[in-house]
C-alpha cells in the first residue's frame, strides 16, 4: 500500500474501532441503569472554604 490507500486504510481500521468502543460503552451504560448502579457520592456545598492556617476564604481567583 502506498500513500491515499494507507491512509483510507489506517482511517477505517480506527473508524471501526471508535464505533466499536462506542457501542460498548453505551451498552455498559445501558446494563448499568437497569441494575440501578450506584455511583460514587458527591457532597456539594455552598459555604465557603476556609482554609485551616488562615482567616481568609478562598475565592476562585486564589486558584492561581
Amino acid at each position: 500500500m502506498k500513500g491515499a490507500d494507507a491512509i483510507d486504510s489506517i482511517t477505517e481500521y480506527f473508524k471501526n474501532e471508535i464505533a466499536s468502543v462506542r457501542e460498548a460503552s453505551y451498552k455498559k451504560g445501558l446494563e448499568d441503569a437497569s441494575k440501578k448502579k450506584e455511583s460514587k457520592t458527591r457532597v456539594v456545598t455552598t459555604k465557603p472554604y476556609i482554609h485551616k492556617d488562615s482567616k481568609r476564604i478562598l475565592s476562585i481567583n486564589d486558584l492561581d
